[in-house]
Parts: C-alpha cells; sequence; structure tokens
C-alpha cells in the first residue's frame, strides 16, 4: 500500500515517529515561518500536518529503522528506478553537491519519520513521485548521537 504525506492525495494517511529533540527543533521552525511573511505553501502545511500527528519518542526509542534528523536514508524513485542517498538535514545545512536535503524541501519532508520498507508519495516541482525507502544507513541516535 502506499501511504500519502500530501493530504491532496486520496491515500491512506498514517503516523510517523519523530524523536522528542527533533520535533522541538522542527516545531519551532514551522512556528517561525508561518509567523513571517514566507509562511505559506504546501511543503510547510504538509510538515506542520505531519507534526501534529507524529508519534513523538525519546531519542532513545526511536527504531534504527525510522529516518530522523541527520539521517542518511537510500530510496528508490518507483517511477524511474532511480536509487538515491540523502541526508535529511536542517535547512541551513542542505547542500545538494553534497547530498544534504532540507527537511523543508519535498522529499525531505515525504521521508522525515518514515521507517525502511515504507512506500510513499509526494508532490515536487517535477510532479508526484513515489518513493520506496530501502535503508537507513545512519541514523544518529542508533548510533548514541542525540542531537
Amino acid at each position: 500500500m502506499v501511504y500519502s504525506r500530501d493530504r491532496r492525495c486520496n491515500m491512506q494517511e498514517r503516523r510517523i515517529y519523530m524523536t522528542s529533540m527533533d520535533y522541538k527543533r522542527l516545531a519551532g521552525i514551522v512556528q517561525a515561518l508561518k509567523n513571517s511573511r514566507s509562511g505559506k505553501g504546501p511543503q510547510l502545511e504538509s510538515l506542520s500536518h505531519d507534526l501534529e500527528n507524529a508519534v513523538i519518542v525519546s531519542p532513545a526509542d526511536i527504531p534504527a529503522n525510522v529516518v530522523t534528523m541527520n539521517s542518511t536514508v537510500r530510496f528508490i524513485d518507483l517511477s524511474t528506478g532511480e536509487e538515491n542517498t540523502y541526508t535529511i538535514v536542517f535547512p541551513a545545512d542542505a547542500d545538494m553537491e553534497k547530498k544534504r536535503i532540507s527537511v523543508f524541501a519535498p522529499i525531505g519532508s515525504a521521508l522525515i519519520g518514515e521507517s525502511v520498507g515504507n512506500t510513499i508519495s509526494c508532490i515536487t516541482p517535477k510532479g508526484e513521485v513515489r518513493l520506496k525507502v530501502c535503508e537507513v544507513v545512519y541514523q544518529p541516535e542508533a548510533s548514541g548521537v542525540y542531537q
């Protein structure tokens, strides 16, 4: 089954897992953006919705197969068969040349909180894409790094 992280799609919605530390930082950024002039847009709304519905756990209790902030995740685009590996980062740390994608980018916000094996759909500037999470190559919490 494909799960949608975009409320505009008529697919089954589900909850994601997030560490309390990631939640606190992301919620603060989302609120600051909502209070600013640039606080509109589908990505901000989608991430805000995800935060409202996330299952919040302590960093020590997050499963190792869940994509958290600063995790490196390998996924496949099911439409093209293209495989990619990116690290999900906060906006200030984004650098596409280094394969560091912002959590506020469509693919970054779609992957955060997802687990290995999940297939998700998200809307990008190039249209809708379906992604399958293949592997969490690195997760800070699984390595004992609590940020």
